[in-house]
C-alpha cells in the first residue's frame, strides 16, 4: 500500500465527511461529485491507496439507494481491486445485494456466502433480512 501526503489525506477526508453527510442528507448526486472530487485526489494508479475502496464503495453505497445497481456494481467491484480488499466481506455483501436487485441469483448467491463465510451472519444484521432468507434458500451455510 502506497502512502499519501498528511496534507492529501486530510483534504480527502474533509471533502468525504461533506459527501457523507450530502448522502445522508440523501443528496445523492451532490454526494456524488464529492466522491468523485476525493477520488481525483489520488495519484495513480489510485488503487494502491489505502482510500480507493472506501470511496469507490461509498460511491456504490449512493448508486444502490439510488437503484442504479448497474453503476453500484462497477463501483463496488472495482472496490475488490484496491490495496487489501479482496477479503472484504463488506464488499461481497453489496456485490451480493446488488446481484440480488438485478436478478443474477447465481452470482448474488456467490457474493453473499463469501461474505457470510468471512463474517458471519452478523454482516446481515442491520441489512433486509430478504437478503439472508435468499442466500439461505441457494446455499447451506456452515453452522
Amino acid at each position: 500500500m502506497k502512502s499519501l501526503s498528511p496534507v492529501i489525506e486530510k483534504r480527502i477526508e474533509s471533502i468525504c465527511a461533506q459527501a457523507d453527510a450530502l448522502f445522508d442528507d440523501e443528496k445523492c448526486e451532490a454526494a456524488l461529485v464529492a466522491y468523485e472530487e476525493a477520488l481525483s485526489l489520488l495519484p495513480e494508479p489510485m488503487e494502491e491507496y489505502e482510500p480507493s475502496a472506501w470511496l469507490l464503495s461509498s460511491m456504490g453505497d449512493v448508486y444502490l439507494f439510488l437503484e442504479k445497481y448497474e453503476q453500484a456494481l462497477l463501483q463496488y467491484e472495482h472496490a475488490l481491486d484496491c490495496v487489501d480488499s479482496e477479503d472484504n466481506p463488506y464488499l461481497y455483501l453489496r456485490i451480493g445485494q446488488t446481484l440480488y436487485e438485478l436478478h443474477r441469483d447465481d452470482e448474488a448467491a456467490e457474493s453473499l456466502y463469501e461474505a457470510y463465510l468471512i463474517e458471519g451472519e452478523d454482516i446481515f444484521a442491520e441489512e433486509d433480512p430478504a437478503y439472508l432468507a435468499f442466500l439461505k434458500s441457494k446455499k447451506t451455510l456452515p453452522e
